[in-house]
């Protein structure tokens, strides 16, 4: 697959595909409020993948996600201790969860516990000193329960004076459709 010459005329990435196959991608973007389809076909000499439908939904209230937030932090302290989180959900602010380090042994069950909550979208990981910190996006509709992985950051990031000793992306996997 490779970007074709000219290809964001109006807004569009095109994207030119060696076979002239058929096949349909929803593209899930947790932290928009919308949902895009991707559709690969073939519209020009070329098979071209173009964005195809953007779905709107709809936003929940604040209390829902603060009910979703306040269970997540409960099943984490049954987990380990927290040193610090953000208690209350608020729009412009990210969700954060400080753990201390001696408690690394328990974090792929805290990233579990993260990712099962479906109105949060889980950011980056950063190890700094005695700390873990976690930061997430609040999410004001559902998103789908869809794998996930954890990549660690060049070392370029680490610098920079004052920089983290490691920091971690999590990143979602994109879910192939049946048309």
């Amino acid at each position: 697959m490779r970007k074709s010459p000219g290809s964001s005329a109006g807004g569009f990435s095109h994207w030119v595909m060696p076979s002239g196959a058929q096949v349909k991608i929803a593209v899930f973007m947790p932290y928009v409020e919308q949902c895009a389809y991707i559709i690969v076909r073939k519209l020009t000499e070329y098979p071209t993948i173009m964005l195809a439908h953007v779905a709107p939904r709809t936003i929940l209230r604040h209390a829902m996600v603060q009910a979703e937030w306040t269970n997540t932090l409960d099943r984490i302290l049954h987990v380990c201790p927290v040193l610090e989180t953000a208690e209350v959900v608020q729009e412009l602010k990210f969700a954060y969860i400080i753990l201390h380090r001696d408690h690394e042994d328990k974090l792929p069950e805290v990233e579990t516990i993260l990712f099962q909550n479906l109105l949060l979208c889980p950011l980056q990981r950063i190890v700094d000193r005695q700390r873990i910190i976690i930061s997430a996006d609040w999410l004001w509709n559902w998103r789908k329960s869809v794998p996930w992985t954890s990549d660690e950051a060049g070392s370029l990031n680490r610098l920079y004076p004052g920089a983290p000793e490691k920091t971690f992306t999590y990143r979602f996997h994109w879910v192939e459709v049946e048309e």
